[in-house]
């Protein structure tokens, strides 16, 4: 490869120190101060706290990116919980390298599956994938650097042992790797995390403060002066007052009293089932000579992911032999705000019961997309039981538009039953009766809810208290109890669950009188 003179000065520069020039050059962009910083950190421990627009996934792709190109052989990892969220910064650079003649001429090669990446000219690579259990996904063995994005969501600080096991070797020029392990994520309750900003932040206490190895650094959306402030503005109001502190000002959240210990929540939480749900709809097959494919995705498998707000909708194949209870609370709102409806699903054929479906909907409004939500997993899932919160303005819902459309529903009262069900799901989750995914909505509200505060977003708590309250009532038939020749039916859920369902109905109307 020829490099121009300028090339060569810029190369020169961003290996001395004009980091900037550097991305003002080639990408047209310049890099605020704590994204300068991250870039040329000596500390082999990095953790950037960010909130949302604060750049921290900008700033570390194209850190990413320039040192693929001044240094020969250099390895970058940039994983997640979720591919969406690993995926995140591959589909951001795409545009800066294919639109941009200074930058596509030093790339050789781009590849989306069956996980992205970037190869350079100068032998270089880029990879964006997700990590798995314990970073089993990842494939490789030794990187110069990995960047786990949004890596406060990783409950197991064996995730962050196994990351920092990949960063070792030398490169096939001699040199040795950079062994550089940095986090950029919203600040969370995780304990480790915590640990790990305090070792490097300037004034801490703690024995283990080690700024020599550790660089901590807290970066907000009002430290990113490309966003206007009339754009600031709306990122701040479309949120829910309760998430402004962590997820604009990246301070660590203080959930106070919470009616859902920390401990529960994780014990119910499954990451295989994420891990599950991504061999599903992105199954990769290793062949004899250890190449890569991708296989076919599993039908009736899917899920939605969006920036800031996280997964908001999952959804699980249908099984025939299996039995499910449905349970949602509708609303008009929208996510993450307050009122914004939700549904779920749970096979609740053996315990602990499993989530198969939720749905946070957009309601932009109407109750409409909320009912096409709850009409579909109805129709899918052939429930024996269908929990509602039938309070208030839900109750003119079930009287009126479910009564029109001809769907039944197992109403239930929050006025009344409340407390009843707050206990029923504090149980269920201290017996680790309940399985689900990581689901960011999911594992912030069950932390923030407080039974005296309705101002806070609590939906999903709120669904998931309706199906507690309903799981009571689910009938003792189910397959793996009913004869074998039941089992094999395949009307078994459209036969056997309504007659179950209207004999448990009729047990929850009674016990509610």
């Amino acid at each position: 490869m020829i490099l121009s003179s300028d090339d060569k000065l810029m190369f020169s520069m961003a290996l001395e120190g004009g980091y900037s020039l550097f991305t003002r050059y080639f990408f047209d962009w310049e890099p605020l101060k704590n994204q300068w910083v991250e870039h040329y950190a000596p500390q082999p421990n990095v953790v950037q706290l960010g909130g949302i627009g604060s750049g921290k996934t900008v700033g570390k792709a194209l850190s990413f990116l320039t040192k693929a190109l001044i240094w020969p052989w250099y390895t970058g990892l940039n994983t997640s919980i979720s591919s969406f969220q690993s995926t995140l910064m591959f589909n951001f650079l795409l545009p800066h390298i294919e639109d941009n003649p200074k930058i596509s001429r030093f790339i050789k090669d781009i590849r989306a599956k069956p996980y992205p990446k970037i190869t350079t000219v100068f032998n270089s690579q880029l990879a964006f994938m997700t990590v798995g259990f314990q970073a089993q996904g990842i494939r490789g063995s030794e990187w110069d650097e990995i960047n786990f994005d949004e890596g406060g969501y990783e409950r197991a600080e064996e995730t962050i042992v196994a990351l920092r096991g990949r960063l070792r070797g030398t490169r096939p020029n001699g040199i040795e790797r950079l062994a550089r392990l940095t986090i950029t994520t919203t600040p969370t309750d995780v304990p480790w995390l915590r640990v790990r900003f305090e070792r490097g932040t300037e004034g801490s206490t703690m024995e283990e403060f080690d700024p020599t190895s550790y660089c901590s650094l807290r970066s907000t959306l009002y430290d990113n002066h490309h966003i206007p402030e009339w754009q600031r503005n709306e990122i701040i109001k479309d949120l829910p007052q309760e998430m402004i502190l962590q997820e604009i000002e990246a301070e660590f959240p203080d959930w106070g009293l919470s009616e859902f210990p920390e401990s529960h929540i994780t014990a119910c939480e499954d990451l295989y089932l994420n891990a599950r749900m991504e061999q599903l709809i992105n199954p990769i097959i290793v062949n004899a000579d250890g190449t890569e494919n991708m296989g076919t995705p599993a039908p009736g498998a899917t899920y939605v992911e969006v920036p800031r707000v996280g997964v908001t909708y999952w959804e699980m194949p249908y099984d025939p032999s299996r039995v499910y209870v449905i349970a949602s609370d509708p609303g008009t709102a929208s996510p993450p705000r307050r009122n914004s409806p939700v549904v779920l699903a749970f096979d609740v054929t053996d315990k602990p019961y499993e989530l198969v479906y939720f749905a946070w909907v957009s309601g932009n409004g109407s109750y409409i997309p909320w009912l096409k939500s709850f009409r579909y997993a109805l129709d899918k899932y052939k429930p024996v039981l269908r929990g509602m919160d039938a309070t208030g303005t839900q109750k003119a819902i079930d009287e009126l538009v479910l009564e029109r459309e001809g769907i039944e529903v197992d109403a239930v009262n929050f006025a009344r039953d409340k407390l009843g069900m707050l206990n029923t799901l504090k149980m269920l989750l201290q017996n680790h009766e309940l399985k689900f995914p990581f689901i960011k909505g999911i594992r912030t509200q069950l932390r923030s809810y407080q039974v005296k505060d309705d101002k806070i977003s609590q939906d999903i708590v709120a669904a998931l208290m309706v199906f507690a309250y309903v799981s009571r009532f689910i009938p003792n038939t189910v397959p793996s109890q009913v004869s074998n020749t039941v089992v094999r039916q395949a009307s078994y859920n459209h036969r056997v669950a309504r007659s179950n369902r209207a004999r448990a109905s009729h047990d929850l109307r009674r016990s509610r009188r």
